[in-house]
């Protein structure tokens, strides 16, 4: 019997303290997943055309679209992101209705969309980007 009382207050206690954590993190497709892109552009902040990119490969935009929809994304962290002097990505999408959406990828570090509010990317998954943008040149 104790071994009972034990086993169900354990329970009670588990199921109540993952009750009262709150989970900050999203993945990238609950900010952004658009199904019509038409073309992606990529921009290199400071600016340099070494680094820009244009796709509208749809295995290229294929791949920069599921590479942020893949993002592990944290809304609470303990950095400023206006307080980071560091380089970053411009991502504009274009729908084919001709919309526009602009996304934010600063310092290896922050994302957000539009002038929304920033996101705390995992470090590994942010510095995947630039491979994958050097290893597609533009269309």
């Amino acid at each position: 019997m104790k071994k009972v009382l034990f086993f169900l207050l354990t329970a009670v206690l588990v199921l109540s303290l993952c009750a009262c954590t709150k989970d900050t993190t999203v993945k990238g497709q609950e900010l952004v997943s658009p199904k019509n892109v038409a073309k992606v552009t990529v921009s290199h902040f400071p600016e340099s055309d070494v680094y820009a990119r244009v796709y509208t490969d749809p295995a290229k935009i294929r791949s920069v679209t599921d590479y942020i929809e893949n993002l592990t994304l944290d809304s609470e962290f303990p950095e400023n992101p206006d307080e980071y002097a560091g380089g970053g990505w411009q991502i504009t999408y274009t729908l084919q209705d001709g919309t526009e959406i602009t996304l934010h990828h600063s310092c290896n570090m922050f994302f957000r969309v539009g002038t929304g509010p920033w996101y705390r990317m995992i470090y590994e998954e942010a510095s995947a980007f630039s491979k994958l943008i050097y290893a597609n040149p533009s269309d």
